[in-house]
């Protein structure tokens, strides 16, 4: 209990899940602040990120590129075969949340699971950073003309989420004030993350509830994705240390990303699986923290 204390992001994941389900009405509210707040927790992410670092934290370069194919390519080349299943706005979102980039907390998985985190961060900080360039092209080769996309648009807006942020927490790495920003970091990014969480869920609570036979069968392919991500990258790895970060980094992506790209640029309906991807992996996270400090434990 006292490791859930000291690192309680599931606990706050949950308990925003919870809300945005139950007290919509409120949540709705964060709805038109949902790109601010990503971007601001986006700069915390940064924060201790040195840029020109990032190349010599992985001297295999091969497998590096092979896990940014896993994560930006893969899932969009199995979703294409169940692309008739699917209604086009749906399909759309699909491809969006299963091809973004990284999420910035695979570096803490990783290290809880016994991975690199160096090699972790490394890839993760990659990906976002060609994220701009690679969507918009995934998402024109697989989507085509089945739905109206402004790709422009989509690159232009996770420049900002994701560049510009960047920018200035490269500008605070080097300030005098960078230890103050980053002792209060951790907090700050836990409530920004729960407002996140707790806005998008409820802007498309009511799309969920209205169809949960279709939610739930997302549900099936967003686990079916999460695992192959995994698997996928876990062989990639020489040893068990590089197996588990190339497994995660894989498969544990910024479904905080591709949701704020929903909402703010298609609506609702395309949003739907990026919320369902945020539900279960970090319903799938709860077993691995407790089975992790179980292992720290004994």
């Amino acid at each position: 209990m006292k490791e859930y204390l000291k690192n309680p992001t599931g606990i706050i994941v949950l308990i925003a899940i919870i809300l945005g389900f139950l007290m919509p009405n409120y949540g709705i509210v964060i709805k038109p602040y949902l790109t601010y707040l990503l971007m601001i927790l986006m700069f915390f992410s940064f924060l201790g990120v040195n840029v020109l670092d990032i190349p010599h934290t992985s001297s295999q370069v091969l497998e590096g590129l092979g896990v940014l194919a896993i994560i930006h390519i893969a899932s969009p080349l199995i979703l294409f075969l169940f692309k008739s299943q699917f209604e086009s706005h749906v399909f759309l979102g699909l491809l969006l949340a299963s091809s973004v980039s990284s999420g910035i907390s695979v570096v803490v998985l990783s290290k809880m699971l016994g991975g690199d985190q160096l090699k972790a961060l490394g890839i993760t900080v990659i990906s976002n950073v060609v994220a701009p360039i690679i969507l918009p092209v995934v998402l024109g080769l697989f989507a085509g003309r089945t739905i109206q996309v402004d790709y422009f648009m989509i690159g232009i807006t996770i420049f900002k989420v994701v560049i510009i942020p960047l920018f200035f927490a490269s500008l605070f790495n080097r300030s005098v004030i960078k230890n103050n920003l980053k002792k209060i970091s951790h907090s700050l990014s836990l409530g920004v993350l729960f407002l996140l969480i707790f806005g998008s869920i409820a802007s498309i609570q009511s799309d969920i509830t209205k169809d949960t036979s279709m939610a739930l069968y997302i549900g099936l392919i967003v686990c079916m994705l999460v695992g192959i991500n995994f698997l996928l990258g876990y062989a990639l790895g020489s040893d068990k240390v590089e197996k588990i970060t190339y497994g995660v980094t894989a498969s544990y992506k910024n479904y905080t990303l591709s949701t704020v790209l929903a909402v703010s640029l298609f609506g609702s309906a395309v949003a739907l699986p990026s919320v369902i991807y945020i539900v279960v992996t970090n319903l799938m996270l709860v077993p691995v923290q407790y089975l992790s400090n179980n292992k720290r434990d004994g």
